[in-house]
């Protein structure tokens, strides 16, 4: 198979039928072919946009395409996409430069979860792929379908089996969205954990790199991703997150309590002495204060008791 195939191979895979097959006018295909659902309907076509460089990308300076032969037509050409499919698309100019319309709200379709690992340079990158590899495996649970290589790092893809389509409830939410969501912060953590260039901040259904014959690092359409096995994955490694959390703030109190100053040993001795100056003496009185500040009860001392009281010194050597 010739790279130019495998990009393709992997673009159709990921994009499953969330565009028509063909260009609505001017196809180069004999036949235009519409998708046709059980009902005999034709499906719900959505669009995704891609931009030809990463400066474009930034200004939103995009194309929309709402076929696959647009899409294989202009590929090679771009840089960046947007994976996950919209269900319109619109431009905010006359001149159709700038693309409206990539947010979660507006999303028709969930294809694929991208994380995004981030290294100094190039050479950096080729130097750590073992290890972006062997986080990639999530332990071994998953593989990833595909991994492109950056100017600087890898977008490692877990492509869904299914697409996970959205549907809004009747409250507004988005539950397919927010599922993804969780997920996806879930990958960016546990990549965190083992690989410090990642960015945790990459939005889940934003844009990335688009499947190209220069940039494949790896590619195996049969590594697809069943959404509610990851679904899974992603719940018992929040739990553990949590569970790890609660030890270390356990563990952290008691490594407090442990160096209070009331557990030391000069504060046992002190306050244990018996040979204190009885008169009214700076022998006697650095000691109470001393005590009191080790007990932190300065507010006490201020608020209720008279240093020149002697029954108030004594309740202070009784706390």
């Amino acid at each position: 198979m010739s790279t130019t195939k495998t990009a393709q191979q992997a673009i159709d895979l990921i994009l499953h039928q969330g565009l028509r097959e063909t260009k609505a006018r001017h196809s180069n295909s004999n036949v235009l072919k519409l998708e046709k659902s059980v009902s005999g309907q034709q499906n719900k076509q959505g669009a995704i946009a891609m931009y030809r460089s990463k400066a474009q990308m930034a200004k939103s300076w995009g194309t929309i395409y709402t076929s696959k032969e647009a899409v294989y037509d202009n590929y090679a050409t771009s840089t960046h996409w947007t994976p996950n499919v919209f269900n319109y698309l619109t431009y905010t100019d006359a001149a159709k430069h700038y693309v409206k319309g990539t947010k979660e709200q507006n999303l028709s379709q969930i294809n694929t979860l991208v994380v995004d690992v981030d290294y100094g340079d190039a050479e950096e990158r080729q130097a750590k792929f073992a290890e972006v590899w062997d986080t990639a495996m999530l332990d071994v649970q998953f593989l990833p379908t595909l991994i492109l290589a950056t100017t600087k790092g890898y977008h490692i893809y877990y492509v869904f089996d299914e697409p996970v389509f959205v549907r809004r409830h009747a409250n507004g939410k988005l539950p397919a969205v927010r599922a993804a969501k969780a997920i996806a912060k879930s990958l960016k953590q546990y990549y965190a954990q083992k690989l410090p260039a990642v960015d945790v901040t990459c939005n889940s259904f934003g844009i990335f790199r688009v499947p190209r014959p220069d940039n494949i690092e790896y590619f195996e359409p049969k590594m697809t991703v069943d959404f509610q096995a990851l679904m899974t994955w992603s719940i018992n490694f929040a739990n553990d997150q949590h569970q790890i959390k609660a030890q270390t703030i356990q563990r952290s109190f008691k490594a407090r309590r442990t160096s209070r100053q009331i557990d030391q040993l000069w504060f046992q001795a002190l306050i244990n002495q018996t040979d204190i100056d009885q008169n009214v003496g700076y022998g006697r009185h650095n000691t109470i204060f001393t005590l009191a500040l080790a007990c932190d009860v300065r507010r006490k001392v201020s608020a209720n008791l008279n240093f020149g009281d002697y029954q108030g010194l004594s309740y202070l050597l009784c706390l």
